[in-house]
């Protein structure tokens, strides 16, 4: 017979989600302590290799000339330095 930590039987169903909100909090900063260490570890072995550095920055929304490299209005010097000492994307 299987134990449970929380018996949710007799619980209001606010108890449930709001015990079942945490372990998705709990869930999601174990994983990103994690990735983050699993990072530091790659990193740290990948400089001692000799390896590149790599740079990768994500976004959302977007648009292709949002950036002052690829002729955006906006001034966005410290973008512009990477694109200018890297590999620009297209």
């Amino acid at each position: 017979m299987a134990r449970t930590i929380v018996d949710t039987k007799n619980m209001t169903k606010s108890t449930q989600v709001k015990i079942m909100t945490r372990q998705k909090i709990f869930i999601s900063v174990l994983t990103t302590a994690v990735m983050v260490a699993s990072f530091g570890l790659a990193a740290s072995s990948s400089r001692a290799a000799g390896a590149p550095n790599i740079v990768l920055i994500m976004s959302d929304d977007m648009g292709f000339s949002d950036i002052g490299c690829f002729g955006s209005e906006i001034s966005t010097p410290h973008l512009d330095r990477l694109a200018k000492g890297g590999v620009r994307l297209s």
